[in-house]
């Protein structure tokens, strides 16, 4: 099965700089060991693989692998695959910010892109304060 594979830079304007994440924009019919694979040979940080929604709630699945193993989120491969389908056009906007939600291993987070003609002009992620869920957890259950 062949698969586009990008390299992205996040966190920056210039060439080579900022944080190199791997982004697999289909990653339909991807099982886990060839994502483990596929981030094996990119040998970056981390590589995200991007899938279709599969409920009403959500936009985007993403799973994200780091050379070992899968991870629940990572900041800059969220921020370089939302970038990249802003890019591409599979998210679209004209001078608005527009909202998609993903969902990861850590929940269902908002991220915005903020568009100028046409044109991502730059990515917000939301993370889960994890320290307030883990006491919240331990109190609940």
């Amino acid at each position: 099965m062949e698969k586009i594979i990008y390299q992205v830079d996040a966190f920056t304007e210039v060439l080579y700089g900022g944080n190199p994440a791997a982004v697999v924009l289909d990653a339909r019919g991807l099982n886990e060991e060839e994502m483990l694979k596929i981030a094996k040979e990119m040998n970056l940080s981390e590589t995200a693989f991007v899938f279709p929604s599969d409920n009403d709630t959500t936009e985007y699945t993403l799973r994200f692998f780091t050379t070992t193993g899968e991870v629940d989120l990572c900041g800059h491969a969220t921020i370089a695959s939302f970038f990249l389908l802003g890019t591409k056009g599979l998210i679209q906007g004209n001078n608005n910010v527009k909202v998609v939600r993903q969902k990861t291993k850590a929940g269902i987070l908002p991220v915005e892109l903020f568009f100028n003609n046409n044109r991502v002009q730059r990515v917000l992620m939301t993370q889960k304060n994890l320290n307030l869920f883990r006491k919240l957890k331990r109190r609940i259950f």
